[in-house]
């Protein structure tokens, strides 16, 4: 697959999260946010509609016709619930990069709630969303949920990953620069 690069100076798309463009083998360009691919769906004049690959995928983003990315995501619940949860949280983590936290919240509640009804209390899946709405509440300065969030992420992950697992570490990181703000 080749690289075909997006640039931008607009201010929106330099608080994006990372997307790019490369094409297909059969020459067809492709768009990736937050490791996800898209394929053009339609486009118009002045919109490209894109849609997710993922067969139970039902992300959809809209961009303009230069690639600026226009976070007007359309959700259609006929999915498995756990990806869906999936697609919840990767959507909460892009408005989360945007400094959207209200919207971003909103994404990963909707994610967290299946998780939760669906996992174990210890699934190791849970700690992930756990940790992402850890650094949210640490974004938006409120460190007691952010603290209340990330002791799940490290009691899962203490119980569920070894000691010198990535994510593990990666937990006990968050912990310790909400722990210095408190």
């Amino acid at each position: 697959m080749a690289a075909a690069g997006a640039s931008s100076e607009d201010e929106t798309q330099s608080k994006s999260p990372t997307i790019s463009f490369i094409n297909s083998q059969k020459g067809k360009q492709l768009l990736i946010a937050n490791e996800y691919t898209f394929k053009l769906n339609k486009a118009t004049t002045t919109t490209k509609y894109w849609k997710c690959v993922v067969n139970s995928c039902s992300a959809k983003i809209h961009t303009d016709v230069n690639g600026h990315l226009a976070l007007n995501i359309q959700e259609n619940v006929k999915c498995n619930p756990l990806e869906c949860a999936t697609t919840y949280m990767n959507v909460g983590e892009t408005y989360r990069e945007l400094k959207d936290y209200t919207t971003a919240l909103t994404y990963y509640q909707k994610g967290l709630k299946i998780r939760e009804e669906k996992l174990a209390k210890n699934h190791p899946d849970l700690a992930v969303i756990y940790h992402n709405m850890s650094k949210l509440y640490f974004s938006t300065q409120k460190y007691s949920m952010a603290m209340k969030y990330v002791q799940q992420t490290v009691e899962i992950g203490q119980e569920k990953l070894s000691s010198t697992h990535p994510h593990l570490v990666e937990y006990r990181e968050t912990f310790e620069k909400i722990r210095k703000k408190q």
